[in-house]
C-alpha cells in the first residue's frame, strides 16, 4: 500500500469516528435535556480563550414534571479563568421568570446534599466573584405576579468557601420615588463555629441587623443570635411595597410612625448539627429565647392588622416544649378584616387593647393579672387573674375572670337589641387541645329585643351554672354546652298575643350542629305550656305541650290570644294539647296542632252550651292549612230553644292567607232538635263560592215540645213530624229554596185557647168557628212547605184536615194557613225572657241598645 494510501486511509478512520462521536453527543445531549426537562437552551456570539468565556447572549427554558416553570435571560456573560478554573463572573442584564409548582407533583423536601466534602469540591469551581449588573425578576407575589429590579455581587477571599460576603440590591416598583433596599450577607469560619451576619439596608441607611453563630456540640447544633430593628422611617414606601409580596393591608397613604424598636436575642440547641444538609428540627430545640418590641404607633402585620404598643417575652424550651418565664404586655390591634370573617359584622370591634401584668410566680405556674377591652363597635372587656400553667402540657387556668360586653343598638340575623347587656364570671382551664369553662352569675339582659316575630321589651336571661367544653378534632374545634336558663321578659310584643310577661325556665344544650331548649313556658295570664325546641341540620323545631287546663278556676287563653273571641266565655271543663312545629332551612313551613276538649261548658254568643267533648288535629304544611275533627259532641246548646246533642265529624282544607275559601267536608253533621233529630247528608261545600246545594233532613220533632218552645199562650198539641228540605249555602248565608214537612200518621191533636182569639170570635161570626174548631181539633192530616231566606225570615203554607169532635157531630175540617215568622227576632225574644243565663240577656240587650 502506498502512502498516500495509507493517509486516506487514517483520514477517513478519523472522520468516522467523529461523526460517531457527533451522534453519540447529540444522543446524549438529547436525553440529558429531557431528563432536565430543558426546552430550550440557546446562547450567541461564543468566544473561549485562555484568559475566559464570553458570551454574548443565552437562553434557558425549564419546566419539570410538577409544572415549576423557570426562564432566564442572560446577556454579555464573561466568566474569567485562572488556572483553567472559575475565577470572576460578571453578568450585564440577567432576567429571571420562576412559577412555582402548578399539580400535586411538588418536589421533594429538605435542601439538596450540601456535606462539608461535597462544599469543599463545589467551592474549587464556583467563580470566587459573581457580578450582576442589572438584575430582572419576574416572581409569584401576593397579588399575583411582581417584577422588581436590581443588582447582585458575591465575594470570596480565597479558595475556600468562607469567608464570603454578598449583596442583593433592589429598586422596589410600584411605590412612589426611587428608593434602595440591599440586603448585605457576611460569612466567616471562627474555628468550628460559622459566624452568620445580616444586614438590611433602607436608602442606603442600615436598618435591621442580625448576628447569628453556628457551631456543632456533642452532636446538636448550637445557634446563638440576635436581631435588632431600630428607627424605621421608610415604613411609607416599605410595608405597601412588603405588602406586594406578603399579604397584607397598606392601601392609600400610611399615616405611620418611624419610632419603634424590635429585639431578639436567643441561646438555641437543634438536634442535628448538619445545617446544610437538612432543615433544623425546629419542633425539637432547646434553650432561650427573649423578645422585646416597643411599637409607639399603629403598625400593620401581615395577617393580623395594626399593632402598637408593649411586649416582653422571655421563655424557655426543652425538646420543642416552649415555656414563658416572663412575659409582660400593652398592646392594642385594629384586627384585619379577614381576621373577623367568622364573627358576625355587628359584633366586630375597631380594636382590641390587650394588657398583661406579671404576678409572683411559682415553680409550676406563671401568673399574670389580664385586662382585655374593645373599642368602636359592643364594648366587650375581660379582667381578672391567669395561672399560666408550666407542666408537661401547658395551659391556662382561672377562677374569676369578669366578663362585660354591652352594646347600645346591635342588629345582627334579622334581630334589633337596644341596651344590650352580658355579664359573667368565667372559671375554667383552657389548653392547646381543649378547654373547660363554668358560668357564675351570668346574665343577659335588653331593654328591647325586636324581630319579624314580635318584640320583648326588658328582656333577662340568667345562665348560672352554664358549663361549656371546646376539644380539638381533626377537623377543628368541637364543642358542647349545657346548663339552667331562666328567660323573662316584662312584655313580649306579638299581633296574636295580650301584652303580658312571659318567662321561661329551663335547660340549655348546644354543640356545633345542634342547639336544644327544653323547660316550661309561662305568663302572666296563668297559661303554662311544656316548650322543647331544638336547631339540627339548619332545622328549626319547636314541640309545645298544653297540659290539662282546668276552665274553672279561669281561663288563660283568653288572657293570652289577643285573637280569642270576646263573646267566648268557657266556665268549666277542661282543655290539653300537643303542638310541633318545623322550619327547614330550605323549604316550606310545618307545623300540626292537637286539642283535646272535655266537658267543656260556656257561653258563645248568645248561646249556651254544655257537655262539649272534641278532638281536633290541625296541619299546616307550608300556606295550606288542614283541620280534621275526627269527634265534636255538644251535649246541649240553647240560644233560645235547647238543643242537643249535637254532633259532627268532618274536616276542612284551605288556604292559609285565605280560610274564608276553603273546603269543608263532613261525614257526620247532626244534632236533636225538640225531641227528633236534624241532620245533613254527607257532602261537602266551598267557602266563599255561591248556591251550594245541601241536603237537610228532619226526623222525630214532637210538635208538643215544638209549642212548649213556641212564645204563644194558649197553645199546645201532639203529633210527630218529618221533613226534607233543599238548603242552599251562600256566602251572605243559609237558605231553603223548597222544604217540606209532614206528620205521621195517625196525626195528633191541637188546642188553642187564647183571650184574644175568643174575643175576636164574639165580633166575628166566620171565626167563631174556627175558635171552636181548635179547642180541641183531632187532626189526620198536616204538611207544610217551608220557605227560608238569609235574612232569617221563614215562611209555612200550612194545610192541616181534621175535626173536633165535639163541634157539629165532628164533620171534617180544613185549614189552609200561610205563617211567617222572623227568627232572629223570635231568638231574641226567647233570649230576652228567663229560658237563658243573665250574662246573654245582658248581650241581647246591649245589642237592642245600639
Amino acid at each position: 500500500m502506498t502512502r498516500a494510501r495509507r493517509l486516506l486511509l487514517v483520514c477517513a478512520s478519523l472522520i468516522g469516528l467523529l461523526i460517531i462521536a457527533a451522534i453519540a453527543l447529540t444522543a446524549a445531549w438529547h436525553d440529558f435535556r429531557q431528563a432536565q426537562g430543558i426546552e430550550q437552551l440557546d446562547w450567541q456570539g461564543l468566544h473561549l480563550g485562555p484568559s475566559g468565556l464570553r458570551l454574548t447572549r443565552l437562553q434557558l427554558v425549564q419546566r419539570d414534571p410538577s409544572g415549576r416553570l423557570l426562564k432566564l435571560d442572560a446577556q454579555d456573560l464573561r466568566l474569567g479563568l485562572a488556572d483553567w478554573r472559575p475565577h470572576r463572573l460578571q453578568i450585564a442584564q440577567l432576567a429571571l421568570d420562576w412559577q412555582p409548582a402548578s399539580s400535586a407533583l411538588q418536589p421533594s423536601g429538605g435542601l439538596p446534599d450540601l456535606s462539608d466534602e461535597r462544599l469543599r469540591a463545589l467551592a474549587s469551581w464556583l467563580p470566587r466573584q459573581v457580578e450582576i449588573a442589572s438584575l430582572q425578576l419576574e416572581l409569584p407575589c401576593a397579588s399575583g405576579r411582581c417584577e422588581e429590579r436590581g443588582a447582585l455581587q458575591l465575594r470570596r477571599a480565597g479558595a475556600a468557601l468562607l469567608p464570603a460576603s454578598g449583596s442583593l440590591t433592589l429598586y422596589p416598583q410600584a411605590v412612589p420615588g426611587t428608593h434602595r433596599l440591599q440586603l448585605q450577607v457576611d460569612a466567616r469560619a471562627q474555628g468550628a463555629a460559622l459566624l452568620l451576619e445580616l444586614g438590611v439596608l433602607l436608602d442606603d441607611t442600615q436598618r435591621l441587623s442580625l448576628q447569628n453563630r453556628l457551631q456543632p456540640s456533642d452532636g446538636q447544633l448550637a445557634w446563638d443570635g440576635a436581631a435588632s430593628l431600630g428607627q424605621l422611617p421608610e415604613a411609607e414606601w416599605l410595608l405597601p411595597w412588603l405588602c406586594r409580596w406578603a399579604e397584607c393591608q397598606a392601601q392609600g397613604r400610611l399615616d405611620l410612625p418611624g419610632e419603634m424598636h424590635l429585639g431578639a436575642a436567643w441561646a438555641l440547641r437543634l438536634p442535628d448539627p448538619r445545617l446544610f444538609e437538612q432543615l433544623p428540627g425546629w419542633q425539637s430545640a432547646t434553650g432561650d429565647l427573649r423578645l422585646s418590641a416597643d411599637l409607639p404607633g399603629y403598625w400593620p402585620l401581615p395577617a393580623l392588622g395594626q399593632l402598637r404598643g408593649r411586649l416582653h417575652l422571655a421563655a424557655s424550651g426543652q425538646d420543642g416544649r416552649w415555656r414563658p418565664q416572663s412575659l409582660t404586655a400593652d398592646l392594642e390591634l385594629r384586627p384585619a378584616a379577614a381576621l373577623l370573617a367568622d364573627i358576625p359584622p355587628a359584633l366586630r370591634p375597631e380594636a382590641l387593647q390587650l394588657s398583661l401584668e406579671p404576678r409572683a410566680p411559682t415553680d409550676e405556674a406563671l401568673g399574670f393579672y389580664l385586662k382585655l377591652s374593645t373599642s368602636g363597635g359592643p364594648a366587650l372587656s375581660v379582667e381578672g387573674n391567669l395561672q399560666l400553667g408550666l407542666g408537661e402540657l401547658p395551659h391556662l387556668t382561672f377562677d374569676a375572670l369578669q366578663t362585660r360586653l354591652r352594646s347600645a343598638s346591635l342588629s345582627e340575623a334579622g334581630l334589633q337589641a337596644h341596651d344590650l347587656r352580658v355579664q359573667a364570671t368565667l372559671r375554667g382551664r383552657v389548653s392547646a387541645d381543649a378547654a373547660e369553662l363554668t358560668l357564675s352569675a351570668a346574665q343577659v339582659s335588653a331593654q328591647r329585643i325586636a324581630s319579624e316575630a314580635g318584640t320583648a321589651l326588658d328582656l333577662q336571661a340568667k345562665l348560672d351554672g352554664l358549663a361549656v367544653s371546646l376539644a380539638r378534632q381533626a377537623n377543628g374545634f368541637t364543642y358542647h354546652a349545657s346548663g339552667p336558663l331562666i328567660l323573662s321578659t316584662r312584655q313580649l310584643q306579638h299581633p296574636s298575643l295580650r301584652l303580658l310577661d312571659w318567662r321561661l325556665r329551663g335547660r340549655l344544650e348546644a354543640e356545633p350542629q345542634r342547639l336544644a331548649l327544653s323547660g316550661e313556658l309561662g305568663n302572666g295570664a296563668g297559661l303554662s305550656l311544656n316548650l322543647a325546641a331544638r336547631r339540627s341540620d339548619a332545622t328549626l323545631t319547636a314541640d309545645i305541650g298544653l297540659p290539662a287546663l282546668f276552665f274553672r278556676a279561669g281561663n288563660p287563653l283568653a288572657g293570652t290570644l289577643a285573637d280569642w273571641p270576646a263573646t267566648l266565655e268557657i266556665s268549666s271543663g277542661r282543655l290539653q294539647g300537643e303542638a310541633q312545629w318545623q322550619l327547614p332551612a330550605s323549604g316550606a313551613q310545618r307545623a300540626t296542632l292537637t286539642l283535646r276538649g272535655k266537658g267543656l261548658a260556656g257561653i258563645v254568643d248568645t248561646a249556651e252550651f254544655s257537655g262539649l267533648d272534641a278532638v281536633a288535629n290541625v296541619e299546616l304544611k307550608g300556606a295550606r292549612l288542614r283541620v280534621a275533627l275526627p269527634t265534636l259532641s255538644v251535649q246541649t246548646l240553647n240560644p233560645g230553644v235547647p238543643i242537643g246533642p249535637l254532633q259532627v265529624t268532618g274536616r276542612y282544607e284551605g288556604e292559609l292567607a285565605k280560610p274564608a275559601q276553603g273546603r269543608l267536608s263532613w261525614t257526620k253533621a247532626q244534632a236533636g232538635v225538640l225531641g227528633g233529630r236534624l241532620w245533613l247528608e254527607p257532602g261537602s261545600l266551598t267557602l266563599g263560592e255561591p248556591a251550594q246545594a245541601l241536603d237537610l233532613r228532619l226526623q222525630g220533632l214532637e210538635i208538643a215540645e215544638l209549642l212548649r218552645a213556641y212564645p204563644a199562650e194558649g197553645l199546645a198539641g201532639s203529633g210527630t213530624l218529618d221533613g226534607r228540605f233543599d238548603a242552599r249555602y251562600r256566602p251572605e248565608g243559609l237558605s231553603i229554596e223548597q222544604g217540606s214537612l209532614t206528620a205521621r200518621t195517625p196525626g195528633g191533636v191541637l188546642r188553642f185557647r187564647s183571650a184574644r182569639l175568643e174575643a175576636l170570635a164574639a165580633a166575628n161570626p166566620a171565626m167563631k168557628l174556627v175558635t171552636e174548631a181548635l179547642h180541641d181539633f183531632h187532626y189526620s192530616l198536616l204538611t207544610s212547605d217551608v220557605r227560608y231566606d238569609e235574612t232569617g225570615k221563614l215562611q209555612l203554607g200550612l194545610r192541616i184536615e181534621g175535626r173536633n169532635p165535639a163541634l157539629e157531630g165532628g164533620r171534617p175540617i180544613n185549614f189552609t194557613i200561610s205563617l211567617e215568622e222572623d227568627i232572629p227576632a223570635l231568638l231574641t225574644s226567647l233570649q230576652l225572657s228567663d229560658r237563658v243565663s243573665e250574662t246573654i240577656q245582658r248581650r241581647v240587650q246591649q245589642r237592642l241598645q245600639r
